[in-house]
């Protein structure tokens, strides 16, 4: 396959720099580049998985690959080998978007599961707060506020936009009524410090 699917860059502990995209296939492959040499250092499987179409760096500088068996992967920036850390929820088939939050946390949105999922190093995975929307599968994108500590996703395949708290497990629709005839809430982005929140 020549498809790209998620990329992302990433730096390590001493500053060196890496690209790293997913090439789909079966199976798929987390290909690896060091940005100083353009050369390819990296090609690792991803055992069982067709791709990923997101990847996340945390806070504590990790890799984490959200792929399309359910799965999520980890790998350290310029290490050649990857970690299967499981399935990300039960029943899960894909993760369709991935979030750093604090303290090396991280947050993906599932299919056609339609929940958030956390991950910590030393917490293991556990479910934000189950489905979102009643009969929606996908929780196509997802943001993460630092300011607040809380999460909106994007709902699909009928839109709607969520706030929700991981601490509470509160969620809240903000997305207007007259738009939730769309099909999705795709792409978004957080503008910190900016007046009225």
């Amino acid at each position: 396959s020549s498809n790209l699917q998620a990329s992302t860059f990433i730096q390590d502990a001493e500053g060196n720099e890496y690209a790293y995209t997913v090439v789909r296939g079966l199976p798929g492959y987390l290909i690896g580049y060091q940005l100083s040499t353009g050369k390819v250092f990296a090609e690792m499987k991803i055992e069982t998985a067709e791709g990923a179409i997101d990847m996340v760096a945390s806070s504590d500088n990790w890799l984490y690959v959200g792929a399309s068996n359910g799965h999520v992967y980890r790998t350290k920036p310029g290490s050649t080998k990857m970690e299967d850390l499981g399935k990300a929820l039960s029943e899960t088939l894909e993760i369709m978007d991935m979030v750093a939050g604090k303290d090396g946390e991280v947050f993906g949105g599932t299919y056609p599961t339609g929940k958030i999922f956390r991950y910590h190093p030393k917490d293991g995975f556990s479910d934000i707060a189950g489905r979102l929307v009643a009969d929606e599968n996908y929780v196509r994108s997802l943001i993460y506020q630092q300011s607040t500590g809380k999460l909106y996703a994007g709902v699909g395949s009928h839109a709607h936009l969520i706030e929700v708290n991981p601490k509470t497990k509160s969620k809240k629709e903000i997305l207007p009524q007259k738009y939730q005839n769309r099909e999705f809430v795709y792409n978004m982005g957080i503008a910190e410090g900016v007046e009225g929140g």
